[in-house]
């Protein structure tokens, strides 16, 4: 694969993690408390946005480890 988009996908989880941090710690400063942040980060469409955003990289990531545990290292014709 090539280096740049090696790098833009490493800039994309680093943004997500960042994003996911600041939404989760801004619905638990607003609301001080477990049950009514839930609340709100399910019923806020943008902070449901960026979690799904999350899951979807953690989705990816849990595929790649997957992937390195039982198929080793794929030369470049395997991953085609």
């Amino acid at each position: 694969m090539p280096q740049i988009v090696l790098m833009k996908a490493e800039y994309l989880i680093l943004l997500s993690c960042l994003l996911t941090f600041a939404v989760v710690t801004n619905a638990f400063y607003a609301k001080k408390q477990f049950y009514p942040s839930v609340v709100y980060l399910t019923k806020s469409s943008t902070s449901l946005a960026v979690l799904y955003v999350q899951g979807f990289v953690f989705a990816i990531l849990f595929g790649k480890l997957v992937q390195r545990i039982f198929l080793g290292q794929l030369r470049a014709i395997e991953t085609e």
